[in-house]
């Protein structure tokens, strides 16, 4: 097996755990957000954070950690196959920026939006990963 075959495989094979956890983490932070400004927005007392923390955890956070477990290795093997070691952290970080970035941003407007605006960040940050990556290796 060539270098550059096992790489590819190592590195997809890596996105998998990668992209799950890191999808339940902004899952559940960005949902958290959303749940909480709707019921500060329609100011339903008393607020109860137990109820919510169990509603995100258990409804949507899995969700996004199904979705991250199968959207980055996909993104690696189409857009990112020419990164390096050094730069997964950057591309990791930059995705982070972006989901957290537009769906702390959408989640003001409910729960439905934020989903929306979480594949927007996704898209966002993937391909600023990407023109950032291509013209340092293009050097």
């Amino acid at each position: 097996m060539s270098s550059s075959i096992r790489k590819h495989l190592i590195f997809g094979l890596a996105a998998i755990p990668v992209g799950a956890v890191s999808g339940y983490v902004c899952a559940f932070i960005v949902d958290f957000a959303a749940v909480f400004f709707e019921s500060v927005y329609y100011s339903h007392p008393p607020y109860d954070f137990a109820l919510d923390f169990r509603y995100v955890t258990i409804c949507w956070a899995p969700v996004g950690a199904r979705l991250g477990a199968v959207i980055l290795p996909i993104a690696y093997l189409v857009l990112l196959r020419h990164i390096t070691v050094q730069q997964v952290p950057r591309i990791i970080g930059w995705l982070y920026c972006g989901v957290l970035g537009f769906g702390l941003a959408a989640s003001v407007l409910g729960e439905f939006m934020a989903f929306f605006a979480v594949f927007s960040g996704f898209l966002a940050g993937l391909i600023y990963g990407y023109s950032k990556t291509k013209v340092q290796t293009a050097a």
